[in-house]
């Protein structure tokens, strides 16, 4: 039924997966558009804002795109598992955790030593040393099992005894009787415990390049264990379930390594919607320099560096460092999806296409309002030489104003190089498409560039193959859009 992860399905079965997949979709993109549209206000409403208020928007905003695209994420990655747990409740087949966690245990490097029985012993202990969500599935596997054995009894046994969690109440028991199969887990919950194992001896191992690092060898020690009780259980379990992990790392798995942004805010998340601060903190609280905007406010301050830096060779540094964090940015935001080996929005796909809009409000809003301060900073530190604006009748105000717009040109302090170089940003942060046509710019960005009316080549790939430009390469016959208008920030250059 299944060669190399390629899978055959039933009718009945894609039907279902599709209807599955679409209301996901569906559901993610009723939140994303809140977080679209949110910014767009934000975007109206940013010249009669501060900083501090535009960076704190920022956040709530961050904050909703993140939870649209991770819902969406681990909803595709349990959609299969869920498959494999319908079939097996179908069938009566459960798992002993229990088993399995002895195995898993004796694999363990550095918790062999310790025999089992001694170690499961200390129950919540040990789980929660384990981490992961070990725990939580013995628990689940411990109701499921007492329910399985005694019925509607297993409440007065628990109350008798002074116990109010299963888990507590399965480890006496075994005391007793060490073969009552007790634990009996479904596929997700014992795909949750080999997980735990499996990260917690990579952890041990310590094996780490800024974060850990599970190599081959780790993963395949411990999901034999699993895939062993798997066919055991039910071939069809089997195939069910090594659809599902390959779905799960696919969809989760990779997309919260540690360097991703996804990764990197999830683990940096100390609790999810906070009630007790305020709304202009975000929706969650995260550790510092951590939340999902960080790395949009890191974006557009290199941007604004750049456009401000007239040192030709700094600028190639700070090139460098834009296209690295436009890779990070549409990891996130392209789910991974690439064309000619770079990430790409599918405009038929609606979440990427009202996420790429959101990302994109939210790195100009943001650029426009640092280069906004720092032409007014500018203004301010040419007038003062020029009089004491105090004494300054409202007339003389504007007229030291205009003359300090003159100065600055002069002195070369702002001019219209800086208009120049925000082209330059634009073609770096240009993203190859896939899907739909120009009639949606009415609505939803990234935009096709102004640019690609004045030299199309750059910005429709009819140019040289390959021809290198500032945003990398471009490549012949393939569309690409603008994550950031250069033209929406010109106007400030302009006096």
């Amino acid at each position: 039924l299944g060669v190399f992860g390629k899978w055959i399905y039933t009718a009945p079965e894609m039907r279902d997966t599709i209807d599955r997949a679409d209301l996901i979709a569906e559901t993610a993109v009723q939140i994303a558009e809140g977080a679209r549209v949110q910014a767009r206000e934000i975007a109206g409403l940013a010249s009669s804002m501060s900083q501090s208020q535009i960076a704190n928007e920022i956040r709530t905003v961050a904050d909703r795109l993140f939870d649209s695209e991770m819902g969406t994420k681990y909803a595709l990655g349990k959609m299969f598992y869920n498959m494999a747990d319908n079939y097996a409740m179908q069938n009566n087949v459960l798992i002993d955790l229990r088993d399995v966690g002895q195995k898993l245990h004796d694999t363990a490097s550095t918790l062999k030593t310790d025999p089992f029985a001694k170690a499961f012993g200390g129950g919540r202990e040990y789980l929660s040393k384990i981490g992961g969500r070990a725990e939580t599935a013995f628990e689940n596997a411990a109701e499921r099992g007492l329910r399985n054995e005694y019925g509607v009894g297993i409440d007065e046994m628990m109350a008798q005894s002074g116990t109010d969690s299963y888990l507590d109440f399965a480890l006496k028991l075994i005391k007793d009787d060490p073969d009552a199969n007790v634990f009996q887990a479904t596929i997700s919950e014992t795909e949750d415990v080999y997980r735990a194992f499996r990260d917690y001896e990579a952890k041990e191992r310590s094996f780490r390049v800024g974060s850990i690092v599970k190599d081959k060898d780790v993963d395949g020690s411990f999901s034999s264990i699993v895939n062993q009780a798997y066919e055991d259980a039910d071939p069809e379990i089997y195939r069910l379930t090594l659809q599902a992990r390959e779905s799960w790392e696919t969809n989760v798995g990779e997309q919260i390594d540690a360097t991703t942004l996804a990764g990197e805010a999830r683990r940096g998340t100390v609790r999810r919607n906070v009630k007790s601060t305020s709304a202009e903190e975000g929706l969650h609280r995260y550790k510092k320099n951590k939340s999902p905007a960080t790395p949009f406010v890191e974006l557009s301050d290199k941007i604004v560096k750049y456009v401000n830096e007239p040192d030709a060779d700094k600028r190639l540094i700070l090139q460098a460092e834009i296209e690295d964090s436009r890779r990070h940015v549409m990891y996130f935001l392209s789910g991974g999806e690439q064309v000619n080996g770079q990430y790409s929005i599918n405009l038929d796909n609606m979440q990427r296409r009202v996420n790429a809009d959101t990302a994109s409000t939210m790195i100009e809003i943001l650029v426009q309002k640092r280069l906004i301060a720092d032409y007014e900073t500018d203004l301010e530190a040419i007038t003062k030489p020029f009089a004491d604006p105090t004494r300054l009748t409202p007339d003389d105000a504007t007229i030291q104003r205009s003359k300090a717009v003159t100065e600055l040109a002069r002195r070369n302090n702002y001019n219209f190089k800086r208009s120049a170089r925000l082209r330059e940003v634009e073609e770096m942060l240009s993203i190859p498409v896939t899907g739909s046509t120009d009639d949606d710019v009415i609505y939803y960005t990234p935009l096709p560039s102004l640019v690609k009316k004045q030299r199309p080549d750059q910005f429709t790939g009819q140019g040289e193959t390959g021809r290198t430009v500032p945003g990398g390469k471009f490549q012949t016959g393939q569309t690409y859009r603008a994550l950031f208008q250069s033209d929406t920030i010109t106007g400030l250059t302009r006096t």
